[in-house]
């Protein structure tokens, strides 16, 4: 059986698009609300497989239980829970060109001022951890408005706060891997002044078909992370130099199907199945 974690208000899309790579496919599937699941009402075992959709702690709960019955993921090992500096971390320890970041920026102004110059200098970037789709992501370009963020910010986020350097770049580049390979990509162009290029309007996506450099860019880091599947989220600096900015595992692949033209679904089932 082919599970697939997802409530009924997540990502309809991407649901949708697994249900009909199943039903085309004929593998046998079930929908997995969190919120309803009892573990009493089935067994699982290594000949099942899932695939999360859902992004809460409790859908993510459920991936833990489902991955301890031996059912099938996209992961390389039995079980890998990182957070944003685990991954950070192993990736820059790869190799990997990531973005400079600081991950415990502090209020003593002085401080943060060598944070701030070990960045690079005004402009950085605030993050707050936990956000999706760019939100959470400020430009800042002074000390005082820096400081002023920050005590905002580290109070609603409990701490979960970086600085990162500020690349300027007009193109970001969407990678998806599947088992070593990039199975999709696609291109989010600059078209006015948004500092993110996956929200907003001001951009447009393209197709693309990007340089072995980034591929493998992308492919390295999805092995780092103990995953054999993920999106790839890449800056083609105006510097000339490629940062790896995110991995996402689950992901919003059905972006990069409808600009690549590609089933990115189709080769999920096809893999786990």
């Amino acid at each position: 059986m082919f599970y697939i974690i997802s409530s009924l208000s997540d990502f309809e899309l991407a649901r949708d698009r697994l249900i009909a790579a199943c039903e085309k496919r004929e593998v046998k599937y079930e929908v997995l609300d969190p919120l309803r699941f009892d573990p009493q009402e089935r067994q699982f075992s290594e000949k099942d497989s899932f695939y999360r959709i859902s992004l809460t702690n409790r859908a993510k709960r459920l991936d833990i239980f489902l991955t301890k019955m031996r059912c099938r993921s996209l992961r390389i090992a039995d079980f890998v829970r990182l957070d944003a500096i685990e991954r950070d971390l192993l990736c820059s320890e790869a190799g990997i060109n990531c973005i400079p970041t600081v991950y415990f920026p502090v209020l003593e102004p002085v401080k943060l001022f060598g944070q701030v110059e070990a960045l690079g200098g005004f402009p950085v970037i605030v993050k707050e951890m936990g956000s999706s789709s760019g939100g959470g992501i400020m430009k800042v370009d002074s000390m005082s408005s820096l400081l002023s963020i920050l005590r905002t910010v580290i109070k609603h986020a409990s701490g979960s706060v970086f600085l990162k350097k500020y690349i300027a770049h007009d193109e970001q580049a969407r990678i998806i891997v599947l088992n070593g390979e990039v199975i999709g990509e696609k291109g989010n162009l600059k078209t006015g002044d948004e500092i993110v290029l996956n929200t907003g309007v001001n951009f447009k996506q393209s197709k693309r078909k990007y340089s072995e450099e980034i591929h493998q860019m992308a492919v390295r880091a999805i092995k780092v992370l103990g995953l054999s599947f993920g999106g790839v989220d890449i800056l083609l600096g105006s510097d000339g130099q490629n940062y790896l900015a995110e991995v996402n595992m689950p992901c919003a692949f059905t972006y990069v199907e409808d600009v690549a033209g590609v089933d990115i679904a189709g080769k999920i089932v096809e893999f786990l199945n």
